[in-house]
């Protein structure tokens, strides 16, 4: 019997920059260049035909799309035994609960990405703000996964946070 293998971590890019833009976490921060390289759902899924991977993350590329979900959720749509969306909403909006409520019921999201959209800043709102406690919440009624991106120059005072954190959630 052979192992089944799960890509953890799979970033896609649309090859479609009509229809998936690139965007700005904020709309004051620059928009991201057009990556050179993009790595389409059906890029993905003939890698993985040929690798024996049966299925895949597909995390969201928020450098690139920001809190637009949308072709990550869209190529799990197209494959949905193949792929499982991980998104990035955007912690400081009050609805990010429950549009991630929404998201794991209607669109079988699969976990959730908080993400720092001003990592120079030297702040915990984005984790540990009120809005973001009910992101935390969410995440564990429902028993999905809540990953951080962390940056070097935060770990100091994040992690100690995020102990805090892990404790209550």
């Amino acid at each position: 019997m052979s192992a089944r293998l799960l890509d953890t971590h799979a970033h896609l890019i649309a090859d479609d920059w009509e229809t998936y833009r690139a965007q700005p976490f904020t709309p004051d921060l620059p928009v991201p260049e057009r990556p050179s390289v993009t790595v389409t759902a059906e890029h993905l899924i003939a890698l993985m035909d040929r690798h024996d991977v049966d299925h895949a993350c597909l995390v969201q590329r928020g450098h690139v799309y920001g809190y637009d979900n949308s072709y990550i959720l869209d190529s799990a749509r197209k494959f949905p035994e193949r792929f499982h969306p991980v998104v990035i909403l955007d912690t400081q909006d009050p609805g990010a609960a429950e549009a991630y409520r929404r998201m794991v019921r209607d669109d079988r999201v699969a976990g959730f990405r908080m993400a720092n959209s001003r990592p120079w800043l030297l702040d915990t709102a984005w984790m540990s703000s009120p809005t973001a406690m009910e992101v935390w919440r969410a995440c564990a009624d429902l028993g999905t996964p809540m990953t951080l991106i962390v940056f070097n120059n935060q770990l100091s005072y994040v992690l100690p946070l995020l102990k805090i954190l892990a404790k209550e959630f």
